[in-house]
C-alpha cells in the first residue's frame, strides 16, 4: 500500500511568514509534523511519501504512486486540501483526512454500546480509583459533572478518556519518572 502524505499550503497572509522565510533561510514556517506521527504510525512495510505543497508542487507523478493519500493540516488550510481532494479522487486516489482541518465539520460521535456486568464494575472501581482514592478526584469529577451536565451523550467517551488517563499516568510512573 503506498501512502502519500500530503500537507496542504498555507496561504499568503502575515502569519504564514512567506515574504520572511528567504530572510532566514528556511522553505516553510510550520513543519507537518501530525502527518509525520500518523507516518510513523502506518505499517512499516507501506512505502510512504510526503509531500509539502508548501516546498513543492503535488505532482501527477506522485498522485500515480499513490494508492491512499493522508492529508492533514489547519483550518486555515482549508482551500487548499479541497483542491488537493479533488485531484486525489480524480486521479482514484483513496482519501485520509483528519486533523484540525476538519475539526469544524465533524460532531460528536453517536456511541451507544449495551451495559453489561463487566462494563458496571469497570466503571465503579475507575470511579473509586479516580474519584475517591486518586490525587486527581477533583480533575475527574470537573470532568465527570461537566459532561454529565453539558454534553451526557459522551460519557462514555468521558469515562473512557479518564481511564486512559490514569493508565498513561501509571505507566509514566513505573517506566518514565
Amino acid at each position: 500500500m503506498n501512502v502519500l502524505l500530503i500537507y496542504p499550503k498555507f496561504p499568503d497572509t502575515f502569519w504564514s511568514f512567506t515574504y520572511a522565510l528567504g530572510f532566514i533561510g528556511k522553505k516553510a514556517a510550520f513543519p507537518p509534523l501530525g502527518l509525520l506521527t500518523v507516518a510513523s504510525l502506518l505499517p512499516a512495510e507501506w512505502p510512504r511519501r510526503l509531500v509539502d505543497v508548501n516546498v513543492n508542487r503535488l505532482t501527477d507523478k506522485d498522485l500515480s504512486w499513490a494508492d491512499m493519500a493522508f492529508i492533514g493540516g489547519m483550518a486555515v488550510q482549508r482551500e487548499s486540501a479541497t483542491q488537493i481532494i479533488a485531484r486525489c479522487r480524480a486521479s482514484n486516489v483513496k482519501v485520509v483526512a483528519g486533523g484540525p482541518l476538519l475539526l469544524r465539520e465533524l460532531k460528536a460521535p453517536e456511541i451507544h454500546q449495551p451495559m453489561n456486568v463487566q462494563r458496571f464494575l469497570s466503571f465503579f472501581r475507575c470511579a473509586f480509583r479516580l474519584g475517591v482514592l486518586g490525587k486527581e478526584r477533583f480533575h475527574y469529577w470537573r470532568l465527570m459533572l461537566w459532561t454529565l451536565i453539558r454534553k451526557p451523550r459522551l460519557m462514555p467517551v468521558a469515562i473512557t478518556l479518564s481511564i486512559y488517563g490514569y493508565h498513561y499516568r501509571k505507566i509514566c510512573e513505573l517506566y518514565i519518572f
